[in-house]
């Protein structure tokens, strides 16, 4: 059995991979659980969980909000595959 976190569940590609990883031991922790756009609360969270597979289809994806707010959403969408890279 693999570990499997799955950052972005609540989405459609999140939910279909939700599906799929179902009879691993899923990690699925919500917006409210860790926040994708604070960098070092995700680095706490993946020192002090490890993974076999770790899944990010979750991301900033509304386009004005993006625009209005570049720093977080960059932050969210490509601070987050970087930090779960390191």
């Amino acid at each position: 059995m693999k570990r499997v976190l799955l950052i972005g569940a609540s989405g459609q590609t999140g939910k279909r991979l939700r599906k799929r990883f179902q009879e691993d031991h899923l990690v699925a922790p919500s917006h409210q659980e860790l926040d994708l756009a604070k960098g070092d609360e995700l680095r706490s969270f993946l020192r002090e969980n490890r993974f076999d597979v770790i899944l990010i289809p979750g991301g900033a994806i509304h386009i004005e909000w993006c625009e209005e707010h570049p720093a977080e959403a960059f932050a969210i969408t490509a601070s987050c595959s970087r930090c779960s890279a390191e």
